[in-house]
This record gives structure tokens, C-alpha cells and sequence, in this order.
């Protein structure tokens, strides 16, 4: 097996939607950036005002409601970002306007030059995934960049464990350098 190369990420993105489970992203993301000294940027693309469309929002005067919303957004990726620092890991943080989600988030990689997405799905199945769409699912078919998804279940205390046994899938294949996913045989 191939050891680990510790400088393989310098940019990590966790996508964060204010709810814990995808805060569960956090503590792999630490660990990865503990062990390649890669800065962390926390992202959060901010949705339409709740029960309005792109339609209704270009007619109706929402921007006291935006305006609040992103200050919201921007105190919390603050915060989530200050809890970070507190632990040495160099952290950067953006609130997006855009939608869809999956645009902005795709945006975000593009603009930050990510070279790692780690974040947790939220594991809707069924109808509710054809209905709402998977977030995780369009990061992973089209980020420039590999994107490790973390099972809605994961708690903190096992991201050492995670990380150590993600390490042979993580090192990269000069082989398959450049090469888009959907290329790799």
C-alpha cells in the first residue's frame, strides 16, 4: 500500500446547511486538514425565502428578508468558523446567494479551488430524493474535485478512525491524473 502524503489537500469545503448533521462533516474535515495543514472553507448557500419562487421574489420586495438571512448565514459559518480557529485550523467562510444549492456549492468549489469536498448526506431516499434532488449526488458527478460524502449516522468520536481507513482510497493515482471521473477504467 502506498503511505499517506501528508501535503495531498490544501483546500478543503464543507458545505453547511445550519443543521447538525451536516456539521457531522466537521470532524473528518479537521482531521484532514490537521494531517496536510489545509486550510478549511465553510460554505453555506442561501435558499429562497421560505415558500417563494425565483417568480415571486423578483416581484415581491424580499430584500429585508434576504438581507437578514444572509446575516444569519454569515453569523453562523462565523461562529462554526471561530470553534475551528480555536483548534489551529486555518479556516475561510462564504455565504452564497444563488440558487439552486448544487450551483452555488458547484460555484464555490470552482472560485476556492477546492481540492477535497467533505459533507454529510442528508440520506433521503425514494421519492423525497427524486422530489428534492440530491445535493450530494450532483457535487459528486460534477466537482472538479474528489468529494467524500459522510453518512447522516456519523458522530465526532469516530473521524480518526474514518480518516485512518480512508487514507488508501484518498492517495492519488498518477495513473488516472486529470482524467474525469466518468473516463477512470
Amino acid at each position: 500500500m502506498t503511505p499517506f502524503q501528508p501535503a495531498m489537500f490544501q483546500k478543503i469545503l464543507i458545505p453547511l446547511d445550519g443543521s447538525t448533521v451536516a456539521e457531522a462533516a466537521l470532524a473528518p474535515a479537521q482531521e484532514l486538514a490537521g494531517l496536510n495543514n489545509a486550510e478549511i472553507i465553510l460554505v453555506r448557500a442561501i435558499p429562497l425565502p421560505a415558500c417563494l419562487s425565483e417568480v415571486e421574489c423578483l416581484i415581491l420586495d424580499t430584500s429585508e428578508m434576504r438581507v437578514a438571512e444572509f446575516e444569519a448565514c454569515q453569523g453562523y459559518l462565523k461562529q462554526q468558523a471561530a470553534e475551528l480557529r480555536a483548534q489551529g485550523r486555518k479556516v475561510a467562510y462564504h455565504a452564497i446567494q444563488m440558487v439552486p444549492p448544487l450551483d452555488a456549492l458547484l460555484q464555490a468549489v470552482r472560485q476556492s479551488q477546492a481540492d477535497l469536498v467533505i459533507m454529510t448526506s442528508h440520506g433521503r431516499g425514494g421519492a423525497m430524493r427524486m422530489l428534492l434532488g440530491s445535493v450530494a449526488e450532483g457535487l459528486t458527478r460534477n466537482a472538479a474535485c474528489p468529494v467524500m460524502i459522510v453518512g447522516p449516522n456519523a458522530v465526532q468520536s469516530t473521524a480518526p478512525a474514518a480518516v485512518h481507513s480512508l487514507q488508501r482510497w484518498l492517495t492519488p493515482n498518477p495513473r488516472l491524473a486529470g482524467r474525469p471521473a466518468a473516463q477512470i477504467d
